[in-house]
């Protein structure tokens, strides 16, 4: 992990219980953390652990406590650089691809994703008493651009009754039917998931664990922005 920081001036702080926790440690705590809070069963997201590697990247894994609003527009502007399919470029730093030029970037949801991570990062590092400043990266995502009136409705309920009430839903066959044709409509109902989640699902992501009075619920863990993880 690179040492390397920006050139931007440090935070200067009264406090300095928390000087030496680095951002590296300061996102294994809050992965640690959210582990605790959803089971032992689940796993940061791949997206998650790009995203944090991108600020590291980005910042220099710095003491958290010196991340100031100006590193918060630094990363937005950078990660608004990156091109759109990560794949070819799986072993370069974030610097390293933006010396290339990219007919497509990121989407503005995928800016919005990687900045609200990094809000809710530091929301949890403030509860924590972690950091003591304000928020960084609050209200630095970018705003949906596309006008009212080209955006999709969503379906009513009375939409939703007619489809899944319908016979490829209602008599179901195996035999004759593609499962996706049948799986993919139904988690995308119950889970609001996107179809690039629901695409990514292996069988190893559907399980169940036990509540605090021993109750079977099940899950899925979904691999969010599979297409972006490097």
């Amino acid at each position: 992990t690179t040492k390397t920081s920006t050139s931007l001036p440090a935070r200067t702080t009264q406090d300095t219980k928390t000087d030496g926790l680095e951002l590296s440690d300061l996102i294994k705590k809050y992965n640690e953390d959210r582990i605790a809070l959803h089971g032992d069963n689940w796993q940061v997201p791949k997206g998650d652990i790009t995203k944090f590697r991108r600020l590291i990247e980005i910042l220099g894994d710095i003491p958290c406590t010196e991340v100031t609003r100006d590193h918060g527009r630094l990363v937005r502007s950078k990660i608004q650089q990156l091109p759109s399919e990560a794949k070819p470029y799986e072993r370069m730093t974030v610097d390293k691809i933006l010396l290339i030029k990219h007919s497509q970037t990121l989407s503005a949801t995928s800016v919005r994703n990687h900045m609200t991570l990094y809000a809710q990062l530091y929301k949890w590092a403030r509860r924590e008493r972690l950091y003591f400043d304000e928020n960084p990266f609050e209200a630095l995502a970018p705003k949906n651009k596309t006008p009212l009136n080209q955006r999709r409705d969503p379906f009513t309920r009375e939409d939703l009754r007619k489809i899944f009430t319908g016979p490829q839903f209602t008599n179901y066959d195996p035999k004759s039917n593609k499962p996706h044709d049948y799986w993919a409509p139904l988690i995308a109902l119950f889970t609001g998931a996107r179809t690039s989640e629901i695409g990514a699902l292996t069988p190893f992501d559907i399980y169940s664990e036990n509540d605090s009075k021993k109750r079977k619920i099940w899950c899925i863990k979904f691999n969010i922005e599979a297409n972006e993880a490097k």
